[in-house]
């Protein structure tokens, strides 16, 4: 057998071997919590606790522990969470997501986000309950944006162009 189809083979047994070992919870949105008691979680918090998450990652994918997640370990880890929200998702049992399916992946992800973000469990996240995650969404956005166009900016820059002229 030769040494690509050995590699290819012992990833794929690595990543069953992970979707045995991988509870559904790990690819849930990180367990968010108000570890200093001030009733909100702050953006620090958040970011402490998806340093946390990152780790755990690393330590649960990284088989030739060289502290870094290779291409191939970090194929592995997509084809594990992938499975796993097969599983959870997955309500006509067809092996793909649909789009409803997505759709509902996506609204029980918003609902238990809101359920952790609302500290002090009144059924309603305040606006001070919900700042320290909009200021990781705003981050977030700006770096996918990095280098790159954000949306609608082509058409704006071809309307001033359009103007000018």
């Amino acid at each position: 057998m030769n040494t690509k189809k050995q590699t290819h083979n012992i990833t794929i047994a690595v990543a069953l071997a992970g979707l045995i070992a991988i509870p559904a919870w790990a690819f849930s949105p990180a367990n968010l919590t108000d570890t200093n008691g001030d009733g909100v979680i702050s953006a620090d918090e958040i970011r402490e606790i998806r340093e946390a998450a990152k780790a755990q990652r690393l330590a649960q994918f990284d088989t030739d522990g060289d502290g870094e997640l290779s291409r191939a370990e970090r194929k592995t880890a997509k084809q594990a969470r992938r499975a796993a929200m097969i599983a959870a998702f997955d309500s006509d049992g067809d092996g793909e997501l649909s789009r409803d399916e997505r759709r509902a992946a996506k609204d029980a992800r918003k609902a238990e986000i809101d359920v952790q973000l609302d500290v002090n469990g009144d059924g309603t996240v305040s606006e001070a309950e919900r700042a320290g995650f909009e200021e990781i969404k705003s981050e977030r956005k700006g770096r996918k944006g990095k280098g790159n166009k954000q949306k609608g900016q082509k058409q704006d820059t071809e309307k001033m162009s359009d103007q000018s002229a």
